[in-house]
């Protein structure tokens, strides 16, 4: 069975170069609301088609469709589906005993459907943005550009932005508590510690710290696990600037990046905010099951989705 999880996104609006400052998502310019663009989606995607039916993505050979016939709106919630799926290969589907059934021509893409809820909570200035995931395939990135894209055309002076949600440090050191940390990446930056871990003696290349950037990456070996848990523990719970001592020097750092083993998953804590990390809700066996298809049921899918809005509603009250 395939991982299907669901990415969290938070929806916000502001007017340019006012960052600091948000606006309510049903009044803003002067009483405009944000519900109002999302039913124009499925027509935006139609004109930016060629053929009127398909986007096709040149830099990935991807193309994407959505229909105004999946799309639901109930109260101040928007959901419906992305169908998305690579072209550009020729290739052959096998029934289970391993025998042709069917040719796919470079030209085909093999569609897969993609459920997305919006919400956008009456008289709030945070919004929601769920996209279902089949295991490392998602419709992010075209759904944001066409929601970006659309939103630029219409309201110019104001600015849309979609950033992944986090779970709050309680939960990641709910992690820690029950796994091992497997693996910890993070960037250099300070070319006098970057001097000090490597020099490049070669005078030819005219070697420049002050142009570039390391990554270190510490990996535990077979069977073991990197002992740094009382080190992001205490980040988590001060939040304060630590330094990870690899060599005789403290090394500054920045973008670090915690792997927890947890049982037979891996769990990766982005610690460059320090409290957070990106959220990513495995919901593989809550959801139920077309016999048929294999694909999960609109309805159940629909339900967890309203179960994580409902979770970040009484979060932000």
């Amino acid at each position: 069975m395939s991982k299907i999880s669901i990415s969290v996104y938070k929806i916000t609006i502001n007017k340019k170069r006012v960052t600091d400052e948000l606006e309510v998502l049903n009044d803003f310019n002067s009483g405009q609301d944000l519900l109002d663009l999302l039913t124009m989606l499925p027509a935006q995607f139609l004109k930016a088609n060629s053929n009127k039916k398909v986007l096709d993505e040149a830099e990935t050979k991807r193309r994407t469709i959505i229909s105004d016939n999946n799309l639901d709106t109930t109260g101040r919630i928007v959901s419906g589906y992305i169908e998305s799926g690579e072209y550009g290969f020729e290739s052959v589907i096998v029934d289970e005993e391993g025998k042709k059934v069917h040719d796919v021509l470079k030209e085909h893409s093999l569609m897969r459907p993609f459920f997305f809820l919006i919400s956008l909570p009456k008289d709030k200035r945070v919004g929601y943005l769920l996209i279902q995931r089949f295991e490392n395939y998602g419709v992010y990135t075209i759904l944001s550009k066409m929601l970006k894209s659309t939103f630029a055309s219409k309201y110019s002076d104001y600015t849309l932005s979609l950033k992944p949600d986090g779970l709050e440090s309680s939960e990641a050191l709910h992690f820690l508590n029950e796994g091992k940390i497997s693996k910890a990446s993070f960037a250099i930056f300070d070319s006098e510690s970057i001097a000090n871990i490597f020099t490049n003696n070669n005078t030819n290349d005219q070697f420049n710290y002050e142009d570039i950037k390391a990554e270190i990456v510490i990996s535990a070996k077979r069977n073991r696990f990197v002992a740094m848990m009382n080190s992001v523990k205490g980040m988590l719970n001060s939040g304060k600037d630590l330094k990870v001592k690899l060599t005789d020097k403290d090394i500054p750092y920045e973008r670090l990046k915690i792997y927890v083993k947890v049982g037979k998953e891996e769990k990766v804590l982005d610690l460059s905010k320090w409290d957070t990390f990106s959220r990513d809700i495995d919901v593989t066996h809550r959801l139920e099951y077309d016999k048929t298809t294999g694909l999960p049921l609109s309805s159940s899918i629909k339900e967890e989705c309203h179960k994580i809005i409902d979770q970040l509603d009484k979060k932000n009250d």
